[in-house]
């Protein structure tokens, strides 16, 4: 993603990372606000809702989790990566 967005907006490796870091945010107001202003439907309906919307939510988490925790990411770096949430950066060569 990061890659993607360096080239298709001509951003730098940290304004890319930047710009996903806000769209992120972004996107998780806009799904809480959403959530919060969910209309009923019916008592058996309505909670049938909140599990979806709860199954969703810890579906993104669950990704972002297996991402950083996965050695197909972040290989040796995997251990110190969980300690640290630290992810270390270079930018690209042109």
């Amino acid at each position: 993603m990061v890659t993607v967005v360096m080239n298709a907006r001509g951003y730098t490796l940290q304004q890319a990372a930047d710009f996903i870091a806000d769209e992120y945010r972004r996107l998780v107001a806009v799904m809480a606000d959403a959530s919060a202003k969910m209309p009923s439907f019916g008592e058996k309906v309505d909670e049938d809702v909140r599990k979806f919307i709860r199954s969703m939510e810890v579906c993104i988490a669950g990704v972002i989790i297996w991402s950083l925790e996965s050695p197909r990411y972040f290989g040796e770096w995997c251990a110190p990566l969980e300690r640290s949430r630290v992810v270390k950066l270079w930018d690209a060569e042109v």
